[in-house]
């Protein structure tokens, strides 16, 4: 017989054997995970998969079914699975961009709140049309989901409806995160980390406040008795034109401004902006703001007014008349 019709029948009676056996040869499981042949070969190699060596050149491996099936699940739900092989077996050298998100238990959970709040007008039963068109998905796929017992559904008249909890856990899901298909899907995926990314950038404002705020209490100007005699004397002596500068005439306008605007409230406090006591010192450098709470700080340390609060809640009370 000649050799290459015998090296063809052995392949087919091995390929029929494995078949009555519950195996797979090394090349129907590449095919079945759908990876290379370099990788299955380590997997082997490396007895990621239970497998046993026949010592033949070719279908060198045989794998149960069942042990294939079991890996395949892990491969699709396990988070993190296999991580430490990433980029190994790519003979690609050109530049890779980076997911659109990253599969992790946090991002999962995160998405899956997204969704709800984003879906929550719509009712708790969804028709398959409906659902289908949220992720822009076929509606025969969702047929399929719920053939494959992925989701339930229920038949009313000609309408099939399936849990919006039981769809929304699926689209969250590791599995569907790792497979972006559809540019719905995907505009979906971008609205979600665009808020998320939103919200880290409003806290990381909010500490940013924060911690001025503790500075700024910590750094309150203090002034002994000496130290004020000092500067009142030196802003008497400006007044009277005994040394040049304006300095006294900004404190002193300031003060007669917060009086001002203290009078016109209840509590006799006021809380203007920055740039207003500029505008009220009659200086057009208004891109100074922090001028203004300067002398704030050097009215307060020298006893004419009291500040309370921080921001928004920040309270500016009027405590003797000046006199310099």
């Amino acid at each position: 017989m000649h050799l290459g019709l015998r090296c063809i029948l052995l392949t087919e009676r091995m390929i029929l054997y494995m078949a009555e056996k519950k195996y797979m040869s090394g090349c129907q499981l590449r095919q079945y995970l759908h990876i290379s042949t370099r990788k299955m070969k380590y997997l082997m190699d490396h007895n990621y998969i239970p497998h046993e060596n026949t010592g033949h050149a070719t279908h060198k491996y045989r794998v149960l079914k069942e042990d294939a099936e079991k890996f395949k699940f892990r491969m699709e739900n396990e988070i993190g699975f296999l991580a430490e092989l990433n980029g190994m077996f790519s003979n690609r050298t050109e530049w890779h961009p980076r997911p659109l998100i990253e599969v992790t238990e946090e991002n999962c959970n995160a998405f899956r709140q997204w969704l709800e709040n984003e879906w929550a007008e719509l009712p708790d039963a969804l028709p398959t049309q409906t659902a289908a068109g949220l992720v822009g998905h076929n509606p025969q796929s969702i047929h399929k989901l719920i053939k494959e017992n992925v989701l339930h559904g229920i038949k009313i008249g000609a309408v099939q409806y399936i849990p919006k909890t039981e769809f929304i856990s699926f689209m969250a899901s590791p599995k569907k995160l790792a497979t972006l298909r559809t540019e719905k899907y995907k505009e979906l995926i971008k609205a979600f980390k665009y808020k998320q990314r939103r919200e880290h950038e409003n806290e990381q404002r909010r500490c940013k406040r924060r911690i001025k705020k503790e500075k700024t209490l910590i750094k309150k100007k203090v002034l002994t008795q000496e130290q004020i005699a000092e500067k009142l004397d030196y802003l008497r002596k400006q007044r009277d034109g005994l040394i040049v500068g304006d300095y006294r005439n900004y404190l002193y306008k300031l003060y007669m401004y917060l009086k001002e605007r203290c009078s016109e409230t209840k509590d006799g406090s006021c809380n203007p902006y920055p740039w207003q006591m500029l505008v009220a010192l009659g200086r057009d450098d208004l891109h100074k703001s922090y001028l203004g709470c300067t002398y704030c700080d050097d009215l307060e340390a020298l006893g004419y007014i009291k500040m309370q609060g921080y921001g928004k809640d920040k309270k500016i009370f009027i405590i003797k008349n000046i006199d310099f």
